[in-house]
């Protein structure tokens, strides 16, 4: 995918998630607690189900044989497959995203069913309304009407524009955040092939804050209030300006300094934020990795 296309995916986001939300849900999870993996983009979507499955015990696990044959005893495991062949893993449950639609779109498609499927399975437990999710999505589309996303991909655009060209993109992410940079990513990998690292903010503070080339290297962030991570995300960002990086962040909240920083409307709930965050960070993501030499 190149930016024309993923700004494109950003204008169509209320179709996808309709159609999404729109869906008969065939997802049965089990009915115990269980362990959820992948590999690739499976393996983001298997975080991000941890992310708005707080109430339940999930464990993710990586896809490979060593992680599965130590996964805790008396668990299931289920299977997550985006794109890539897994049918070698030895799984209990296979839930198959592969569709025609493009990894962007599929990806977020496949959080909201299994957003559905984690709230059926939770609802049932604790015998409480099934009105979240539906709400929160009614919410999230309402703030980000296509118009409002016309303005912020100008607004994105040019902010990447003011800067020079790069040597490499570097994702900082925390909490639900962290699926979202793990995926766009490997996106980012697959579309360009330019180089990129990802750290959750607490080891990039002891690591990636020392490469070289720092003034050169594209940073982008999402800092949203509701994230647990959210002071230390806002730390980052004070120290990304300070090294002098090529940085773009959409903030939900208002920051001491203001430079690289896009202002973004709320959603409501946090991991239903990272709806619209995979669209935004890949689209600001695509935009520098086409200023990368």
């Amino acid at each position: 995918m190149n930016a024309k296309e993923i700004r494109k995916s950003l204008l169509d986001f209320a179709d996808v998630i309709s159609q999404a939300m729109s869906q008969p849900s065939a997802i049965e999870l089990p009915a115990d607690d269980f362990c959820i993996s992948g590999t690739g983009y499976g393996e983001a979507l298997a975080n991000s189900t941890a992310c708005f499955a707080r109430e339940q015990n999930i464990d993710v696990i990586s896809a490979s044989f060593s992680s599965l044959l130590k996964r805790p005893s008396g668990k299931k495991t289920v299977m997550i497959r985006l794109a890539e062949d897994i049918s070698a893993l030895n799984y209990d449950q296979l839930i198959d995203f592969s569709s025609e639609q493009n990894p962007l779109d599929g990806f977020v498609t496949a959080m909201v069913l299994l957003a559905r499927a984690t709230e059926k399975k939770t609802v049932q437990a604790e015998s409480r309304p099934a009105a979240s999710l539906e709400k929160q999505v009614e919410e999230l589309l309402k703030a980000y009407d296509r118009a409002y996303l016309e303005q912020l991909a100008d607004r994105i655009e040019k902010a990447v524009g003011e800067y020079p060209d790069g040597v490499g993109i570097d994702f900082i992410g925390e909490g639900a955040q962290l699926p979202v940079i793990q995926f766009v990513r490997i996106l980012m990998a697959e579309s360009f092939g330019v180089f990129s690292s990802y750290e959750n903010s607490e080891d990039w503070h002891h690591i990636n804050v020392f490469l070289r080339n720092s003034g050169k290297m594209f940073t982008p962030m999402i800092l949203r209030e509701e994230s647990p991570s959210y002071i230390r995300m806002k730390e980052t960002v004070a120290v990304c300006q300070a090294i002098e990086r090529e940085l773009v962040v959409l903030a939900d909240t208002p920051t001491e300094n203001s430079k690289g920083v896009i202002t973004v409307r709320k959603c409501a709930g946090n991991w239903i934020s990272t709806l619209m965050d995979c669209y935004l960070l890949a689209y600001v993501s695509a935009l520098m990795c086409e200023r990368i030499r």
